[in-house]
């Protein structure tokens, strides 16, 4: 599916939204399972005993070729990200999926190279993108709209996983569902219908995150 969106972009052209999505969920599947598969090959490496050498150069080996993979994978959809999707895109619901995009593949590859320098500069471009995407949402969608109620979710996680920053996570979540359910009421069936799932999200996060605030 990433081979068949990849030639769907390099058609030129402004991508529809049901092109955006596939796009999207093509790039985000690979991630994700390697994502995964790269925290549980770490634990394991964790959890192996130094005396067996042998067991833990294997572990080592495989996750680093689950890095690789993952890197590969970002950089690829960030490079179409960079070099057509967003220049082509005007300042719309368009530009504000495909900035979300590129915060939430920098925050990929910061999960796992936070440690070093390369990681704090790749944290910093994904905050970047956040931002600008923000700015944009705020000024051109509606607070119910579901790209912007998507872009609030990951940006809060940024600052949760990211930034070790349970407060601003949360001030960004809370936000954004207040200013949903202001005008939630007032939405036809299929927009509210749209709007639901990201706004529960966001409500699950809010509360599992306050569980460990101070009161």
């Amino acid at each position: 599916m990433v081979e068949s969106m990849k030639q769907v972009v390099s058609f030129g052209g402004e991508l529809s939204p049901h092109e955006r999505n596939l796009l999207s969920a093509a790039y985000k599947m690979t991630a994700d399972s390697r994502r995964l598969s790269w925290k549980t090959v770490s634990t394991i490496e964790k959890k192996e005993h130094s005396s067996r050498p042998t067991q833990l150069s294997l572990v080592s080996r495989c996750r680093e070729k689950i890095e690789q993979e993952l890197i590969h994978g970002c950089e690829e959809i960030l490079e179409l990200l960079t070099q057509q999707l967003i220049p082509a895109a005007i300042p719309s619901e368009a530009q504000v999926f495909y900035l979300k995009m590129r915060g939430d593949y920098y925050r990929y590859l910061a999960e796992f190279l936070d440690i070093d320098r390369q990681g704090r500069n790749l944290a910093q471009r994904s905050l970047e993108a956040y931002t600008s995407a923000m700015a944009i949402a705020s000024d051109k969608l509606s607070a119910a709209n579901p790209v912007r109620l998507g872009l609030a979710l990951n940006f809060a996680v940024y600052y949760k996983e990211i930034a070790n920053s349970r407060s601003l996570a949360c001030d960004i979540a809370s936000q954004a569902v207040e200013d949903a359910m202001r005008i939630h009421g007032v939405l036809d069936e299929t927009e509210s219908g749209c709007a639901a799932l990201p706004i529960r999200l966001l409500q699950d996060n809010l509360s599992l995150w306050r569980l460990d605030m101070p009161a």
